[in-house]
């Protein structure tokens, strides 16, 4: 969970933070984290949408877990390259094995990708 990934992260990085759902600070953690106050955010999907941070890298740990639908990690996805000046970023899935939804989520955006550039 990312109570669990934050502690370890925290270990070897000094700039980490955590939001879940439940988190009473979750808002505060958020727009601390916009004006880069850490370097890294470790969050459920509660972020998966209505969030823009411009140079945003994201790395989805347990991609192939059956919560992960293909639209679901476009959603996620679209977290990267919102902004006009920085609209390029990664997305990493990590992953025990590959999925649909994964190679689905993949084909998709690269074909946006592919169309936008038309």
């Amino acid at each position: 969970d990312a109570e669990n990934l934050h502690h370890n992260l925290k270990l070897v990085f000094k700039d980490v933070e955590y939001v879940h759902s439940l988190k009473e600070d979750r808002d505060k953690v958020i727009d601390d984290f916009k004006k880069g106050k850490f370097l890294f955010l470790v969050t459920t999907s509660v972020l998966e949408r209505g969030i823009t941070i411009k140079n945003i890298q994201v790395i989805v740990v347990n991609a192939s877990h059956k919560i992960y639908t293909s639209e679901t990690l476009i959603q996620i996805s679209g977290r990267v390259g919102r902004k006009v000046d920085a609209s390029d970023g990664d997305v990493i899935f990590l992953a025990k094995k590959s999925t649909v939804p994964i190679n689905d989520c993949i084909k998709k955006i690269e074909e946006a990708n592919d169309y936008g550039e038309l």
